[in-house]
């Protein structure tokens, strides 16, 4: 397909990145879909967590999945930053510690929702 080298793309984007607000920026450059981890310190205080990668369309659907689940029910954006902040104060989420990614408990929260029909099942519904 289209396979260029991101690597020297995040590199130069994790430079600048501290300048522009954000901390605890972490280059994951050897993985398979090489990514830049980082926290926005928010006007409030707080930290958003964002994750930075190149030319990846399938992460580019899985957020769109994510946000459609969530702006369909505030409660599943609410529970699933419950579930990522328990899984991360018992350290169980990590892939570079054998353990599922933030992405994956998002997934099972998902499901949660849409078994206890917080959320429709949005593969039953029709295509809009």
């Amino acid at each position: 397909g289209d396979h260029i080298d991101v690597v020297p793309t995040l590199e130069a984007c994790a430079n600048d990145l501290k300048d522009q607000g954000f901390s605890n920026i972490t280059r994951i450059l050897g993985a398979k879909v090489p990514l830049l981890k980082m926290t926005l310190i928010t006007p409030e205080g707080g930290g958003l967590e964002v994750d930075l990668c190149v030319n990846n369309r399938l992460g580019l659907r899985n957020s769109r999945l994510l946000l459609t689940y969530c702006t369909k029910d505030r409660r599943v954006l609410y529970l699933g930053r419950l579930m990522k902040a328990l899984a991360r104060g018992y350290e169980i989420v990590g892939t570079a510690d054998g353990c599922l990614n933030s992405y994956a408990f998002m997934l099972m929260t998902v499901y949660f929702c849409v078994i206890k029909k917080v959320v429709p099942n949005l593969q039953k519904l029709p295509c809009e």
